[in-house]
Order: structure tokens, then sequence, then C-alpha cells
């Protein structure tokens, strides 16, 4: 019977130790997972949200034209091929966008004043390779560009989603060139970060600069397929 007991006191407290020695997720650890899964994933889709005040940018018209951008959907096929549909508004009239990048040529439709796609110059460093590039897109920004990232405690469930929540900081107008259209350079921004909890994917993560400006990017239907046109 001493014997018995004894065997039993040895398994309890190596089942003890065992559960004193397993560590739960990290931050880093979870960035780095979710950053590796996106550079290698063959496609994806995603959508763009705006923050705070309405970003602009003016077109090279003559006349000083004015676009607000409001949000944007896109799809991404690996290496090198980009849809994304900008919702804007022009003269308070709703339009959309149509933006293909292909390898190294871009591509621009936005009927009914382009019904059929033409050639389009995009700003360096945002071609279709780059939005998910280990060098120099979101993978990358979730490995080294992040700084005082936290792991919140509790988990959160988006859009029926279970994902870990971390937070951290960074210059807003770098990140926010990456997932959106632009911000405030040389300003640290708030950074928030949803992954996926049953697969360590990117779901979601929102970038507001001091001036509660930014931009929310949602990721969604990894390597399922997608369908981007040729002009």
């Amino acid at each position: 019977m001493k014997r018995f007991l004894f065997a039993v006191l040895i398994m309890a407290m190596l089942a003890m130790s065992l559960a004193c020695g397993t560590t739960g997720p990290t931050a880093s650890g979870l960035l780095r997972d979710a950053a590796d899964q996106l550079a290698e994933a063959a496609d994806n889709e995603f959508s763009i949200e705006r923050i705070g005040h309405t970003y602009g940018f003016g077109l090279d018209t003559g006349d000083d034209t004015a676009v607000n951008v409001t949000s944007a959907t896109g799809k991404y096929e690996a290496p090198d091929k980009v849809q994304i549909l900008m919702n804007i508004e022009i003269g308070g009239e709703a339009m959309t966008m149509d933006i293909l990048m292909l390898d190294e040529s871009s591509y621009l439709k936005m009927p009914p004043v382009i019904n059929d796609y033409e050639p389009f110059e995009v700003e360096e460093g945002m071609g279709a390779s780059d939005l998910f590039s280990e060098e120099n897109g979101i993978p990358y920004l979730l490995k080294h560009r992040l700084d005082n990232t936290t792991l919140a405690e509790e988990e959160e469930t988006l859009d029926g989603t279970t994902c870990y929540h971390i937070t951290a900081t960074g210059d807003a107008g770098e990140l926010a060139g990456v997932i959106g259209f632009g911000g405030s350079e040389g300003y640290d921004g708030n950074v928030d970060i949803w992954i996926v909890k049953d697969t360590g994917k990117l779901y979601r993560i929102a970038v507001e600069d001091p001036n509660g400006d930014g931009w929310i990017m949602t990721l969604f239907a990894y390597n399922q397929g997608v369908d981007i046109p040729t002009p």
C-alpha cells in the first residue's frame, strides 16, 4: 500500500512539474508564425477600411481634383498579382478604382471615366510583389518594425472567429503606407493585431496615428484560390 501511495505521489509531482513548465503563446512567437504563413500563402483576399478623417489625394488633371478614399477590397496571388477595388469619392460622386498590379506592370480602370484597363504607375515599393513580401511588406513589419508588443490576457471574438489580440507601436507612416494609403510619417502609431487562435494566421491589423487617423486591414480566404483578371 505504501509503495502504491508513493508511486501516486511521484506521478502527481511529475504532472505538476510538467504543468508548471508549460508556457502559452507569446506575442513575438505569434507574430513570427503569422508573418511566415502570410508570406508563404499562395493567395488571399483582404479588405481595407479608413479610421478617422477622410484620406484624400490629388489627381494631376490641372484643376486640383481631389480624391477621397473610403475603403477597398482586394485579392492577392503569389508571387506578383494583386487586384484592388478602391472605393473613392470625387466631387461628392462615389466611384470605384479597379487597380491591377501584375508583376512589374500596373493598370487602372475607373468606369465610367476609364472603361478599359490602361497602364498606370504606382509608387515605388507598392508593386504586387511588395504587399506581402518578407523584405518590405506586411510580414516584414510584423517581424521587424513593431515595438512594445503585448499579448492581451483575454482572447477576442471577431466576426465569429476566436483571436489572440496583440497591441504594439510603430512608425505610423511606414505602417499605414503598407496596409493603407498614407499616414503621419515620423510619429509613433498604435497598432492592434488579431491572429486566429486555431490557425495562427493574421486576421486583422489596425494602425492609428496620434491624430486618430489610420487604416484597418482584414485578411481572409487564405489559399482558397482567387480570380484576378488580365488586361
